[in-house]
């Protein structure tokens, strides 16, 4: 039964998970090539608010907010060579 209990909880954490990085992924997916350094602060606070120390580890996620901040560096070298 104990057995039956952890897996049952195992099954339920990774849906958990899954469901999570599912919003975070729709979340992502919301940024338009147009995208400004606001709507990327905006998305990483949103995705933040979203996570756990547990989705923290997984790949997807990592590579959600990675290429991010990505995107929000490169706005930020193309603004500063207009600038220039």
């Amino acid at each position: 039964m104990q057995v039956a209990n952890r897996k049952l909880s195992e099954i339920q954490q990774q849906s958990e998970i899954k469901d999570c990085l599912d919003k975070i992924q729709i979340r992502y997916n919301s940024l338009s090539n147009n995208a400004t350094q606001q709507d990327y602060i905006d998305t990483i606070n949103d995705i933040e608010k979203l996570t756990n120390e547990v989705v923290k580890k997984e790949l997807r996620y990592q590579q959600i907010v990675k290429d991010i901040q990505n995107k929000s560096q490169n706005l930020s070298q193309k603004i500063t060579r207009w600038e220039e």
